[in-house]
Protein backbone atom coordinates (compact mmCIF):
# COMPACT_ATOMS: atom_id res chain seq x y z
CA UNK A 1 0.00 0.00 0.00
CA UNK A 2 1.27 3.50 -0.68
CA UNK A 3 -0.37 6.53 -0.15
CA UNK A 4 0.43 10.14 -0.40
CA UNK A 5 1.64 11.54 2.60
CA UNK A 6 0.34 14.35 4.75
CA UNK A 7 2.10 16.68 7.66
CA UNK A 8 0.41 17.21 11.27
CA UNK A 9 -1.64 19.61 10.21
CA UNK A 10 -3.03 17.72 7.28
CA UNK A 11 -1.41 19.45 4.35
CA UNK A 12 0.13 17.29 1.33
CA UNK A 13 4.03 16.31 1.34
CA UNK A 14 6.15 15.62 -1.80
CA UNK A 15 6.29 11.74 -1.51
CA UNK A 16 4.56 8.88 -0.05
CA UNK A 17 3.72 6.89 2.74
CA UNK A 18 3.81 2.88 3.04
CA UNK A 19 3.05 -0.47 4.03
CA UNK A 20 2.16 0.41 8.33
CA UNK A 21 2.40 4.19 8.16
CA UNK A 22 0.15 4.45 5.08
CA UNK A 23 -2.37 2.66 6.93
CA UNK A 24 -1.84 4.64 10.12
CA UNK A 25 -2.61 7.73 8.37
CA UNK A 26 -5.92 5.97 5.95
CA UNK A 27 -7.25 5.10 9.68
CA UNK A 28 -6.96 8.31 10.93
CA UNK A 29 -7.70 9.76 8.18
CA UNK A 30 -11.44 7.58 8.19
CA UNK A 31 -11.67 9.12 11.64
CA UNK A 32 -11.43 12.52 11.30
CA UNK A 33 -14.25 12.27 7.91
CA UNK A 34 -17.41 13.73 8.33
CA UNK A 35 -20.37 12.00 7.38
CA UNK A 36 -22.20 12.79 3.71
CA UNK A 37 -19.31 14.81 2.97
CA UNK A 38 -17.83 12.76 -0.16
CA UNK A 39 -19.50 12.90 -3.03
CA UNK A 40 -18.84 9.57 -4.00
CA UNK A 41 -20.09 7.66 -1.06
CA UNK A 42 -22.59 9.68 0.93
CA UNK A 43 -22.65 7.09 3.60
CA UNK A 44 -18.88 7.42 4.62
CA UNK A 45 -17.98 9.11 7.72
CA UNK A 46 -18.71 10.16 10.98
CA UNK A 47 -21.70 12.01 12.23
CA UNK A 48 -19.40 14.78 14.09
CA UNK A 49 -21.95 17.32 14.57
CA UNK A 50 -24.45 14.63 16.17
CA UNK A 51 -21.74 13.61 18.41
CA UNK A 52 -19.48 16.65 19.30
CA UNK A 53 -22.99 17.99 21.03
CA UNK A 54 -24.98 17.78 24.60
CA UNK A 55 -25.83 14.33 25.62
CA UNK A 56 -24.63 12.49 22.59
CA UNK A 57 -25.30 8.78 21.89
CA UNK A 58 -22.00 7.53 22.81
CA UNK A 59 -22.38 3.54 22.01
CA UNK A 60 -23.55 4.61 18.18
CA UNK A 61 -20.67 7.09 18.18
CA UNK A 62 -18.40 3.77 19.21
CA UNK A 63 -20.00 1.98 17.02
CA UNK A 64 -19.38 4.52 13.88
CA UNK A 65 -15.49 4.95 14.66
CA UNK A 66 -14.94 1.01 15.02
CA UNK A 67 -16.79 0.77 11.51
CA UNK A 68 -14.40 3.77 10.18
CA UNK A 69 -11.53 1.56 11.40
CA UNK A 70 -12.30 -1.91 10.39
CA UNK A 71 -13.25 -0.41 6.96
CA UNK A 72 -9.90 0.73 6.17
CA UNK A 73 -7.70 -1.55 3.86
CA UNK A 74 -5.17 -3.62 5.88
CA UNK A 75 -6.73 -3.31 9.11
CA UNK A 76 -6.65 -6.62 10.40
CA UNK A 77 -8.10 -6.35 13.45
CA UNK A 78 -8.93 -3.24 16.40
CA UNK A 79 -7.63 -4.39 19.77
CA UNK A 80 -8.52 -0.98 21.37
CA UNK A 81 -10.73 1.70 21.28
CA UNK A 82 -10.70 4.49 23.68
CA UNK A 83 -12.78 7.53 23.29
CA UNK A 84 -12.86 10.67 26.22
CA UNK A 85 -15.63 13.34 25.31
CA UNK A 86 -15.01 16.73 27.11
CA UNK A 87 -17.45 19.39 25.99
CA UNK A 88 -17.08 19.48 21.60
CA UNK A 89 -13.54 17.75 21.83
CA UNK A 90 -13.25 13.75 21.48
CA UNK A 91 -10.02 12.32 22.12
CA UNK A 92 -9.76 9.24 20.58
CA UNK A 93 -7.02 6.12 21.33
CA UNK A 94 -7.24 3.38 19.05
CA UNK A 95 -4.68 0.00 18.99
CA UNK A 96 -5.22 -2.17 15.83
CA UNK A 97 -3.04 -5.03 14.03
CA UNK A 98 -2.45 -4.21 10.17
CA UNK A 99 -2.07 -6.36 7.63
CA UNK A 100 1.74 -6.42 8.28
CA UNK A 101 1.11 -8.23 11.50
CA UNK A 102 2.78 -4.97 13.23
CA UNK A 103 0.39 -3.45 16.34
CA UNK A 104 -0.16 0.47 15.54
CA UNK A 105 -1.26 3.07 18.10
CA UNK A 106 -2.83 5.96 17.33
CA UNK A 107 -4.06 9.35 19.32
CA UNK A 108 -6.23 11.32 17.20
CA UNK A 109 -7.88 14.75 18.80
CA UNK A 110 -11.30 15.63 17.52
CA UNK A 111 -13.25 19.20 17.26
CA UNK A 112 -15.51 21.30 16.10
Amino acid sequence: MKVRAIDSEGDWLLGHKADSAAIAQNVKTQILSLYNDWFLDFENGVRWFNYLSKNPNTDKMRDEIKRQILSVEGVSSLEILNINLNERKATIEVQYRDIYDENQRLLINASE
